[in-house]
């Protein structure tokens, strides 16, 4: 009978140890989640090791969590990805910008930045291509600019860029005053070309229809500003129907009298708007200004969200922007519900990058 109770004792502890739900990383509690695309039914995230376990309710996963942040009133949603700045910033990090495309910097800074947890996620297109006496240089100086000379030359600068790590190529269509010099439409055909041949997409520096129309013709794959000028919903809708993309840059360019009309007359023709500030000239962090202008020009609080998320994560062609099972763990919380007030983007109670907290 001994034997008999000590092997039953066993047969129960045994039973129990597999049973046993193995506890891992962090649980994330708030009162919805935002997964880059759609507000889920759903209130927490669960992370471990840099990435995202699962998304559900508090009592299914609180008991696989060795800890739990709860947060009341709160939105669980992705790290910002800004797709136009020119410098890296902690500030930026701290207030919500997990990610950031650096579009324009010298060749010496393109050396692969590496994904660390607590660190903004990088990536570069190195100095902008243009010509001899072109923009930027005429303006900014040289040092975040490189130069074609014929559209044979195109293939040489490319593969420079790309062989020093750059992630994406810039172009600069910008005749200023009327007087600079600019990419011929050749030579952008080659540039798309070359850029093509190394697995790259070529966004482009526009700053009116004109340019943004030889940008067009050229076969760029994004634009890196919405045109300034005229209105010229003609072109917007071409855009539109060749699903090239917009980053929209409105908030730095606030002066710019129809710059909100064009991006408006994209979006009705159901261009994709993707969020960007060209910050640093724009205070750090979540550009509100920006997204508000964004919902003027006709998006949805929804599609606002998903323009700095999810839709920015697909334009870089990797899984970021997003709080799914196997995504990195970039998260952000906001008191209160953002599609109620874009405002509170602006103050973040959590910032977590690869899973590490930001303080």
């Amino acid at each position: 009978m001994r034997l008999l109770a000590l092997l039953a004792a066993s047969l129960v502890f045994a039973s129990g140890s597999a049973g046993a739900v193995q506890r891992s990383g962090t649980l994330i509690v708030g009162s919805r989640v935002f997964d880059g695309e759609r507000m889920l039914q759903a209130n927490s995230v669960l992370v471990a090791g840099g990435r995202v376990l699962a998304v559900g309710s508090r009592a299914a996963l609180k008991p696989r969590a060795k800890r739990v942040i709860a947060f009341r009133n709160a939105t669980v949603l992705p790290g910002f990805i800004d797709l136009h700045v020119h410098t890296e910033s902690r500030a930026s990090l701290k207030l919500g910008v997990t990610t950031i495309r650096n579009l324009g910097e010298p060749l010496l800074g393109l050396p692969p930045y590496p994904d660390r947890p607590g660190w903004q996620r990088v990536r570069s297109a190195g100095p902008i291509v243009s010509v001899p006496g072109g923009y930027p240089a005429v303006y900014w100086g040289g040092d975040i600019q490189i130069d074609v000379t014929s559209p044979a030359s195109a293939a040489q600068v490319v593969n420079t860029l790309v062989d020093h790590g750059a992630d994406v190529i810039k172009i600069a269509i910008e005749t200023g005053p009327g007087t600079w010099p600019t990419l011929s439409l050749d030579e952008v055909k080659a540039i798309v070309a070359a850029a093509h041949a190394r697995g790259r997409i070529v966004t482009a520096h526009v700053s009116d229809p004109t340019e943004a129309r030889e940008a067009l013709s050229g076969g760029v794959d994004e634009l890196a500003h919405s045109p300034c000028g005229a209105p010229a919903p003609e072109l917007m809708r071409e855009l539109a129907a060749r699903d090239v993309p917009m980053v929209g840059t409105m908030d730095v360019e606030k002066n710019c009298p129809f710059k909100v009309a064009n991006v408006r007359s994209f979006v009705r023709a159901g261009g994709r708007l993707l969020y960007g500030t060209d910050f640093s000239l724009v205070p750090p962090g979540i550009d509100v200004r920006e997204l508000k202008l964004m919902a003027q020009a006709g998006l949805t609080s929804t599609q606002v969200l998903a323009a700095g998320t999810g839709e920015a994560g697909k334009e870089l062609g990797e899984n970021l922007g997003t709080v799914r099972a196997g995504a990195p763990a970039d998260v952000v919380v906001v008191r209160g519900d953002p599609r109620k007030s874009l405002s509170v983007l602006g103050r973040p109670l959590l910032v977590l990058a690869g899973g590490k907290r930001v303080d």
